[in-house]
């Protein structure tokens, strides 16, 4: 035992995290796979019964058990803080000074990228060209998938934003999303669906991982409320609790960033708009089916270092600037998914106005939603369903029941209203006008009237 966490038997020092043992190599720590630990156990005493051998396994963990916190400093001796500590084949970068330090296992991190820091490295020209080709004349574009490679070399999650690559096929995603995984190392990355995810036990992979991509983003919004769910918890900053198969479920941070890529828009159950609006979106229009770049993996990894530095001048912009760029084709396509997250917003947007100055019957509302989901060919589900999915889409909705000129009580919404009722009231009320003018209105005098009243005059 050693600093109330790390177990030395002579060969490896061993802490428990997260529902595994860990061990520490060269340059970070790495899961012990289940069996083999057990082996170490047996080394231990031949003579142990299985029994034995998961009742000392059980203790183990809990003696060598370290906080829920990743990265951490288990030995205080870590030389800077160690949420801006990036681990290289050739030592610790602090990212904010770019000062190198020698590599040091009192940082307790499962990730380590799998080549070394050189601040010297050439440019990496391909790269460059690679997005010159996806977004020509676009600065906006180039800068946001920048600044995005940054945030991914630390575990921050403060911004709590999740990254959609939306395009046609063979548009560049795919190369994206691969460049992105060897510069973290594959190891790093896990390979996603939203359907795995919304599983009981979909965000055990993801433990100490800095990525999740996700390269096809395609979901029913019927059954998408476990994927948002889901979603939610990993770009938020809160602590998660996560199911681990066999054993007991267990309470950590993520420094999970979620990454998508789709050839079109995804229809979340998502009627607040709350994960909609975490979403960053880079557009690409262009593809290149037909005239792809075979060799063109091979000459993007040759230029990882230089592919490194960029994204390091990515994570300085976003610390400049505390947010990240919007590209404007980006911006309409976040307002497309929230609006395709909720039906109530698209009913909303068709037949009804909003506002403080607004009110309607609750069940006039409830009929007029039931009649368009028939004709828009959405699954209605139910009047309760639907005052909970309004409630989300308007804020500031109220109810109430107030009692009318007969004295009968029904209950209102108030702060949305039907436009069919709006526009029925003013054509009533442009009647009524109508027939006011006319019953005060003067009557005109004929010349032949005209003509005998001056007659009689003179």
């Amino acid at each position: 035992m050693k600093n109330g966490g790390r177990y030395k038997d002579g060969r490896d020092s061993i802490v428990y995290y997260g529902g595994d043992f860990y061990e520490a190599l060269g340059t970070h720590w790495v899961k012990i796979d289940p069996k083999l630990m057990r082996r170490k156990m047996y080394e231990l005493d031949v003579s142990a019964t299985p029994f034995q051998v998961e009742q000392a396994m059980s203790v183990l963990a809990d003696k060598l058990c370290i906080g829920p916190g990743m990265p951490q400093d288990l030995g205080g001796n870590v030389p800077e803080d160690v949420e801006n500590l990036l681990p290289l084949q050739n030592g610790l970068l602090h990212v904010p000074s770019l000062s190198l330090y020698a590599p040091d296992l009192d940082l307790f991190t499962t990730y380590c990228l799998p080549y070394e820091y050189d601040p010297d490295a050439r440019s990496p020209l391909r790269w460059l060209k690679f997005l010159d080709e996806l977004w020509p004349g676009d600065a906006e574009s180039k800068l946001l998938l920048q600044q995005w490679m940054g945030y991914l070399l630390l575990p921050d999650t403060s911004f709590e934003k999740i990254l959609l690559l939306y395009g046609p096929k063979r548009s560049g995603k795919g190369t994206i999303i691969k460049t992105i995984t060897e510069m973290l190392g594959k190891h790093n990355v896990v390979a996603a669906t939203l359907q795995s995810l919304s599983g009981s036990f979909g965000l055990a992979p993801l433990i100490g991982k800095p990525l999740c991509a996700i390269s096809d983003a395609r979901l029913d919004r019927r059954t998408s409320a476990a994927g948002v769910q889901a979603l939610l918890n990993i770009s938020g900053t809160d602590l998660c609790s996560i199911n681990i198969k066999h054993k007991d479920a267990v309470s950590i941070e993520l420094p999970t960033r979620v990454m998508m890529a789709t050839n079109e828009l995804p229809s979340f159950n998502d009627p607040s708009g709350s994960l909609a609006g975490r979403f960053l979106v880079l557009r690409l229009v262009h593809s290149f089916d037909g005239k792809e770049d075979r060799h063109l993996r091979r000459k993007l990894e040759a230029e990882l270092p230089g592919i490194l530095n960029w994204a390091l001048r990515g994570y300085f912009k976003l610390q400049r600037d505390d947010a990240f760029v919007e590209p404007k084709a980006g911006l309409e396509l976040v307002d497309q998914l929230a609006t395709l997250g909720s039906p109530v917003r698209r009913f909303l947007d068709d037949d009804c106005d909003v506002g403080p100055a607004h009110e309607v019957e609750c069940g006039r509302l409830a009929m007029a939603y039931k009649n368009w989901c028939d004709s828009k060919n959405e699954r209605h589900f139910g009047d309760a369903q639907f005052g909970k999915d309004l409630a989300a889409a308007v804020p500031a909705l109220k109810r109430h029941r107030p009692r009318n000129e007969k004295g009968d009580q029904h209950y209102h919404y108030f702060g949305v209203g039907l436009k069919s009722e709006r526009l029925a009231r003013e054509r009533a009320a442009g009647v009524v006008a109508r027939q006011a003018v006319t019953n005060t209105a003067v009557p005109l005098e004929s010349p032949l009237a005209q003509r005998l009243r001056e007659s009689k005059a003179e």
